[in-house]
């Protein structure tokens, strides 16, 4: 097997560790102890492991208890990997304040793993989040447009 599909199979063994079986033991044996997450849906700088679980990993788990990941495509050079996934699961506990709709979902998300000879170093993630929003709650993006046109 080459260094290139070992790596890839490391990002989605991660993948699915983290959004799929939210395996808090692998993301720990993965993730170098000084691993920063990157990602849009939480402001400020990255989250380190801990943040990560209780910000995100918690967040998702909780309200989509069924979480089901597809892997679209991991595409590696380097050091670096990314994943293009699906998420699907059920909306079933409160998500950022919403409530829960019982809508399946179906999102797109990108992870970037940077991997060091110890880890993963760093992880940029992010979701669809207005898709997101706009599946479990009432979210008309016209409006939003064309409020922003006003």
């Amino acid at each position: 097997m080459s260094g290139l599909e070992t790596e890839k199979e490391l990002a989605e063994e991660f993948v699915l560790a983290a959004f799929e079986k939210d395996d808090r033991r692998t993301i720990r044996r993965m993730l170098t102890s000084d691993a920063l997450v990157y990602t849009p849906n939480v402001p400020g700088p990255g989250l380190d492991v801990d943040e990560f679980e209780s910000q995100i990993l918690d967040a998702f788990h909780g309200a989509f208890p069924d979480l089901s990941i597809a892997v679209e495509s991991l595409v590696s050079e380097g050091a670096t990997v990314v994943c293009r996934f699906t998420m699907t699961g059920t909306h079933e506990g409160v998500f950022r304040g919403i409530e829960p709709s019982g809508e399946t979902v179906l999102v797109t998300g990108v992870v970037e793993l940077r991997l060091t000879g110890s880890g993963i170093a760093d992880v940029w993630q992010t979701t669809d989040s207005l898709a997101l929003l706009e599946q479990i709650a009432a979210y008309d993006h016209e409006n939003v447009r064309g409020e922003r046109g006003s």
